[in-house]
């Protein structure tokens, strides 16, 4: 069975700041120290998902982090925190895609 190659590197052409979201408290949200996240991509997004509670949330950004280039590898938590350019998002959600294995090729983080 072949391989999936990674995403080419010259194309993960960002870096991004990300905070996760660790839970509430009486204070608040919780969230880790901040990372940077390497060797990724952003793409603009205008689609719009309905929520069960038939709330609408429009995506405005998706990420790409990819297995092999993107530094740290990691998925990103709903409610986390992410600073690009001067713009901050909330993760909505993240999406692993597999090819050809139990490790996810690559994350398709969704950013409201």
């Amino acid at each position: 069975m072949s391989r999936l190659k990674p995403i080419p590197k010259k194309l993960l052409i960002h870096t991004v700041k990300y905070e996760e979201y660790l839970g509430s408290s009486r204070n608040g949200d919780i969230y880790a120290d901040e990372i940077t996240v390497n060797h990724v991509l952003i793409h603009p997004s205008f689609q719009v998902k309905r929520t069960i509670m038939g709330d609408d949330r429009q995506i405005k950004a998706v990420i790409f982090i990819d297995h092999k280039h993107s530094k740290p590898f990691a998925e990103m938590k709903p409610k986390s925190k992410v600073h690009f350019k001067g713009k901050d998002w909330i993760v909505n959600a993240c999406a692993p895609i597999y090819a050809f294995s139990t490790t996810p090729h690559h994350y398709e983080v969704e950013l409201i």
